[in-house]
């Protein structure tokens, strides 16, 4: 459904910007 594939894409974004911040912090 649209709101399973929404998800999926909020949690791709969230795992993408967490490593992309830690990278940054480190």
């Amino acid at each position: 459904s649209c709101e399973l594939q929404l998800l999926e894409n909020v949690q791709f974004l969230t795992v993408h910007l967490s490593s992309g911040y830690y990278n940054q912090m480190r």
